[in-house]
């Protein structure tokens, strides 16, 4: 039989200690493995959010300039409108002072043939 000498228990308690340093080690090395593969699967989401969300401004940056060419276009057409506008105005203006003046005339013309009408009757009835 073997006989257990105090320096054999020793190491073997020393031995057990190490063991149940190292199992606890690697307990808490495992914990942190899993919390990194965690953040890396989660940072994989992440980068997988923010590429998705970079096209969608990429496209709304797209559309935007879009939307700024369609604008100046119609920002041009509107002041061409507006000047053609304006333009038509001064002409209708025109052709209404023009139509008050041949209005005028017009009565004018009508009182004098109204009035060398009425001189001829007088004139008739005079002979």
């Amino acid at each position: 039989m073997e006989t257990v000498t105090p320096n054999d228990s020793e190491k073997f308690a020393q031995a057990k200690a190490d063991l149940k340093r190292k199992r606890r080690t690697a307990v808490v090395l495992g914990i942190l493995t899993s919390f990194c593969l965690i953040f890396l699967v989660f940072a994989f989401v992440q980068k997988g959010i923010a590429d998705e969300m970079q096209r969608e401004t990429e496209l709304q940056f797209k559309l935007i300039k879009e939307m700024e060419i369609k604008l100046k276009q119609c920002q041009d057409e509107a002041l061409k409108q507006q000047a053609i506008a304006e333009l038509t105005a001064i002409e209708a203006m025109h052709q209404q002072k023009l139509a008050k003046e041949e209005a005028a005339r017009a009565k004018k013309t009508l009182e004098n043939a109204q009035k060398y009408s009425e001189n001829r009757l007088r004139n008739k009835t005079v002979f």
